[in-house]
């Protein structure tokens, strides 16, 4: 919806501000510049594929002319590089793991995807904690694991949470920033777009926390290679 995303492009342009103006007071300070810098660009390729989301035309583009070549490795490194920015405000670690030289052919929508589940996980996250991802290679499939603490799904939400429009109610507890379109929209780029799937577990190893019981909740994206023409570096 428009208004989530006036709301979203205006928080990312506060947080750019802030870093400009930090910029500006430290360029004579010990903090290099260009570690400010480098944040700055970081918040431009997060708005972009906020941008990029918000175009729900090209979600489920099929248009062989439209589609590209996507390095996963490459472009999952980016966006967890972006977003550590974010992270880092309030205070989650972000760890990367694995590797791929692999490149798919498919709709340039593929930094979505990892744009909704990274912004998921650190929307969803309690502060002072760590969220994983781990990139695997399985026969004709690209395997990227996103885990972390997030808000208790219910038995009975657990087959929702794809739903367009659904909000379990423990995340709506935990903030009311959200439309219930992300998950949506990620599962229908897995599938439609690379021919593969997403989908969602939790364990009960978790802790409560300001009443809200968070539990280690995995999101697995697999990504079909075989569907079309595949190159190696």
């Amino acid at each position: 919806p428009l208004e989530d995303l006036i709301h979203d492009v205006r928080k990312m342009n506060a947080n750019l501000g802030n870093i400009a103006t930090e910029l500006e007071s430290k360029l004579k300070g010990s903090r290099d510049p260009e570690v400010m810098a480098g944040n700055i660009m970081a918040l431009s390729q997060i708005l972009s594929n906020r941008l990029d989301f918000a175009d729900a035309s090209d979600y489920f583009d099929d248009d062989e002319s439209r589609k590209s070549i996507n390095h996963v490795y490459k472009k999952l490194d980016k966006n967890i590089k972006a977003f550590r920015i974010l992270a880092n405000q309030k205070k989650i670690t972000i760890n990367f793991s694995g590797n791929s030289q692999t490149e798919i052919r498919g709709p340039r929508t593929l930094e979505v995807l990892f744009y909704i589940l990274l912004d998921n996980m650190i929307k969803y996250a309690p502060d002072n904690s760590k969220i994983d991802v781990r990139l695997e290679e399985n026969n004709d499939k690209i395997l990227i694991l996103f885990s972390g603490y997030g808000p208790e799904i219910i038995q009975d939400e657990m087959a929702k949470i794809f739903d367009r429009g659904f909000r379990g109610r423990a995340a709506k507890n935990h903030t009311k920033d959200g439309s219930g379109i992300g998950l949506y929209v990620a599962k229908n780029i897995a599938q439609n777009g690379f021919n593969g799937d997403l989908v969602a577990r939790q364990t009960v190893d978790g802790y409560p926390r300001k009443g809200i019981n968070y539990l280690d909740t995995v999101f697995e994206s697999r990504l079909e290679t075989g569907r079309t023409p595949v190159s190696r570096m």
